[in-house]
């Protein structure tokens, strides 16, 4: 069988996820294609002191250890101070609970993922939620976007839920709670003598049924 890479990807901007019913491209001017050279500007701008910029990598992990090093290169090429520290994912989980500054064990920023099951709905969408110590790891403050969540919870008129859904991209993107990369199939193989498989995010080991010989 011949396959594609590019075929297993799609770089979006959209917090719900590339193509899904409250898909937005708004912020996809500033975030694809990368643009080193303005990032640059902006940082001289606003005057960068070169702050130490700390990226948490697991090295157990091989799809999350590779998404950091590119992140590093593209932060380095726009001009930030970055220092990759690596550790098992059990550990990068652990750090990434600590409020303290980088100089004390803290960190800058670390990837992660989620399916798209989840990230394609407002509500069920964990790091959209900016409900301060109750959010995601940076736990982010920002009360307009809790008063949206809770607003599409209660409406059933279609036009508002996609309007209140691009209200929050646009905030998530210019309050930067959290930053979108795009969105990868996770591919699978299983043996012709199977059958009864289901089609899922994650694997399910019930329905299926081996072929007697």
């Amino acid at each position: 069988m011949r396959w594609r890479v590019e075929s297993a990807y799609k770089t979006c901007a959209a917090v719900f996820g590339c193509g899904t019913p409250y898909a937005s491209d708004y912020g996809k001017d500033i975030m694809i294609p990368a643009n080193a050279e303005r990032a640059r500007q902006l940082l001289k701008d606003a005057n960068y002191d070169g702050t130490k910029v700390v990226i948490l990598r697991p090295t157990d992990n091989a799809m999350r250890g590779a998404q950091p090093l590119v992140v590093a290169d593209q932060l380095k090429k726009a001009g930030f101070t970055v220092e990759l520290q690596a550790m098992d994912w059990l550990s990068v989980g652990t750090r990434a609970r600590s409020k303290e500054p980088t100089s004390k064990g803290g960190w800058s920023l670390y990837v992660t993922g989620g399916l798209i099951l989840s990230s394609s709905d407002p509500l069920s969408n964990f790091p959209v939620a900016a409900n301060g110590p109750s959010a995601m790891n940076g736990w982010p403050d920002v009360p307009r976007i809790e008063e949206l969540k809770a607003k599409f919870a209660r409406t059933g008129d279609k036009t508002e839920l996609k309007r209140i859904a691009e209200e929050l991209q646009r905030l998530v993107v210019d309050e930067a709670t959290f930053q979108p990369l795009g969105q990868y199939d996770i591919l699978s193989a299983y043996s012709t003598k199977l059958s009864g498989v289901l089609e899922a995010p994650l694997p399910l080991f019930w329905n299926m049924k081996k072929a007697v010989r």
